[in-house]
């Protein structure tokens, strides 16, 4: 997944873009950005000590806790940060 949003990322910088390719190419970082803030939240809810995996995965939680305040502004005010 991680390899599908750099290639994308990687044709939005380095070629010019229609109205619709920059559609496609949103459409398909958030579509990466959901899966991992899924992703997370399984693994999460899945271990058998939470409060470890939250220690030892800190600095990959305030990301994704940064990506869902983001996607929260996108529903409730119309404008990510």
């Amino acid at each position: 997944m991680i390899l599908i949003a750099s290639a994308t990322i990687i044709y939005f910088i380095g070629f010019p873009q229609t109205l619709e390719s920059k559609k496609i190419v949103l459409i398909i970082i958030r579509s990466v950005f959901i899966f991992l803030i899924f992703s997370y939240m399984t693994r999460l809810f899945f271990d058998f000590e939470p409060k470890k995996f939250l220690r030892d995965h800190k600095y990959e939680g305030y990301i994704i806790a940064f990506l869902f305040l983001n996607y929260s502004c996108l529903l409730i005010v119309g404008e990510s940060l």
